[in-house]
């Protein structure tokens, strides 16, 4: 499945080693989720995306809205944005 894991890493002006240092994973596996190898898990994919400072739908290729933005509400709730 085609990502955006290595433009967004790249953009970011980040290593893939200094990437997986962030998420606690090997370099390895960052290179093996940008060549799509390897499919990170749903978590990783979160990760992912805070790291590199875009919605994690557009990482995966869902979305062509790179940012979101949260709002807490009342009551304990958020609302998320993409702009």
């Amino acid at each position: 499945m085609k990502n955006r894991i290595r433009e967004c890493r790249k953009a970011a002006g980040i290593s893939q080693t200094e990437l997986s240092n962030v998420l606690g994973v090997s370099f390895v596996s960052i290179s093996r989720y940008e060549r799509g190898l390897s499919e990170p898990n749903l978590a990783t994919w979160e990760r992912l995306a805070k790291a590199l400072h875009v919605s994690p739908a557009y990482l995966v290729g869902w979305s062509n809205k790179p940012k979101h933005m949260t709002i807490n509400v009342p009551k304990g709730g958020t609302l998320t944005i993409f702009n």
